[in-house]
């Protein structure tokens, strides 16, 4: 018989408490797989990594800051694919037209759409960003300026190659730096 000042021979199970839950098993290590390297070999080794990865862990998280009250989102209205059509355009701050203003490629229908986006931009107090797809072809004089031929498009009306000084490009928005 034990002594009453003896520790016990067997340990009561304690049931997990909010305080003192139960301990988390470890995950049996992975036979096929090297261990990880302790963080000491990793200093010894790989130095400026690991002090770069442990001041990374250790940084707070960024919080942006809120918007001043009374600032607005910024709304950005993208269209692409018009083909010569006109929609109706909603309102934003930024028009963005992202390529195939037309479907031929021509001078008169990419200049038609430039009008109509100046147009929409002016009447929505947008600013018109146009970026060329691959229809729109008079606006890459890369693809048919130093050929000495014509481009698809008015080249059948007889007045030969046209030029991107045909185009009106309208306002120019890209602050100087």
């Amino acid at each position: 018989m034990p002594s009453p000042n003896s520790p016990p021979l067997l340990k009561k199970p304690q049931t997990p408490s909010p305080h003192h839950p139960p301990p988390t098993p470890k995950k049996p290590h992975n036979l096929f797989l090297p261990p990880p390297p302790s963080f000491p070999d990793r200093l010894i080794h790989e130095p400026l990594l690991t002090l770069i990865s442990l001041l990374y862990t250790m940084q707070p998280p960024i919080h942006p800051s809120p918007p001043a009250a009374d600032a607005h989102p910024l709304r950005v209205v993208c269209v692409a694919n018009t083909h010569t059509a006109t929609p109706a355009l909603p309102w934003g701050d930024v028009m963005l037209h992202a390529g195939d203003l037309s479907n031929g490629g021509s001078a008169a229908e990419v200049r038609a759409q430039l009008s109509w986006l100046g147009r929409e931009g002016e009447r929505l107090g947008a600013r018109v960003v146009v970026i060329a797809g691959n229809h729109d072809l008079v606006l890459d004089e890369s693809r048919w300026g130093g050929h000495g031929g014509r481009f698809s498009g008015d080249a059948d009306d007889g007045k030969g190659r046209e030029s991107t000084a045909s185009v009106d490009w309208g306002k120019s928005y890209v602050p100087a730096e």
